[in-house]
């Protein structure tokens, strides 16, 4: 056993080590590195080998790797920048969400050449993972219907508030809504069920998102009660097309579940950012263009006429 082979083995158990020369050709790799090694890799033999024509690097691991070789400088690359650096296996029960090694790996000059080494950063790298996906789960269930999975009121407004924030510093964007109400929900709860009814909602909810477009909003407002906010460029917000393009589908969509087929019709309110100064006050007025709906025998929308509006009557 050389001596550099005997410091290898000594160095450490649980560190992944590879000595190059400055033209990156292996010169040692540790057992660590070459027992987690994936196929076909662990059955090869590395010594002579070139690293970067062996392994394939991305941009950051690059330039790591010409700042240590050009500058004699110690260099890190962790696994929030490259997630598996090398190809290694992960061998810990604890951590088997990942098949693949997450790994920290710091570059230094070593003698004539450079020395590698490699860290488990696995148990690190899942556990951050979980804690931010559970993170992006509690966002997400603070800001969504739990019945209908689409947005709740509060997210709305707050988004309603920023959208009338922007379109007030820059007019180039404008912002509509429609306030909508299932006709006759009471009389399908009573008939059917409550079940029924809930299912009725999910069936609405996700009606309104393949109508509208993914940027814009839709959310339940309040028990039977919808919003959708849609944004546009400066002139072309015209919230009565939105309004007539989702009683068109009503009308040729009809739900059907729990063995039933039921007629669904809506009455909506329709307004823009320049009817009301505040969007409270839009949402105001959209509630009362939606109960003269209602007062005029359902199933349709009124709107604020605009000049726009009238040439396209």
């Amino acid at each position: 056993m050389n001596k550099m082979t005997f410091e290898l083995e000594e160095l450490t158990l649980d560190v992944g080590i590879i000595i190059t020369d400055l033209k990156l050709n292996i010169l040692e790799i540790n057992p660590f590195f070459i027992q987690h090694l994936t196929m076909p890799y662990r059955d090869k033999e590395l010594a002579g080998e070139n690293l970067l024509q062996l392994f394939s690097f991305h941009k950051s691991v690059l330039t790591a790797i010409a700042n240590t070789r050009d500058f004699k400088v110690r260099e890190s690359v962790n696994w929030r920048e490259e997630n598996h650096i090398f190809p290694l296996q992960n061998a810990a029960i604890v951590t088997n969400q990942s098949m693949l090694m997450y790994q920290n790996v710091t570059i230094e000059p070593f003698r004539d050449g450079l020395m590698f080494k490699v860290h488990n950063a696995t148990q690190e790298a899942v556990m951050s993972i979980q804690l931010s996906q559970a993170h992006e789960t509690l966002q997400m269930s603070a800001r969504r219907c739990p019945m209908t999975g689409i947005f709740n009121r509060m997210y709305i407004l707050n988004r309603l508030e920023e959208l009338d924030a922007n379109y007030k510093r820059n007019e180039d964007r404008e912002y509509s809504l429609l306030l909508l109400d299932i006709d006759h929900f009471k009389t399908v709860n009573d008939t059917y069920g409550h079940d029924v009814g809930d299912q009725v909602l999910i069936w609405f909810a996700q009606l309104l998102e393949t109508t509208f477009r993914e940027t814009d909003l839709v959310g339940r407002y309040g028990g039977e009660e919808f919003i959708v906010v849609m944004t546009n460029p400066k002139g072309k917000t015209l919230p009565h097309i939105g309004a007539n393009r989702l009683l068109e589908i009503l009308a040729r969509t009809p739900f059907k579940g729990r063995g039933l087929e039921l007629n669904i019709t809506a009455s909506i309110g329709a307004v823009s950012c320049f009817d009301a100064p505040t969007p409270e006050k839009a949402i105001g007025l959209a509630d009362e263009l939606l109960y003269e709906v209602k007062r005029s025998g359902r199933n349709n929308y009124r709107c604020i006429e605009q000049p726009e509006i009238a040439q396209l009557a």
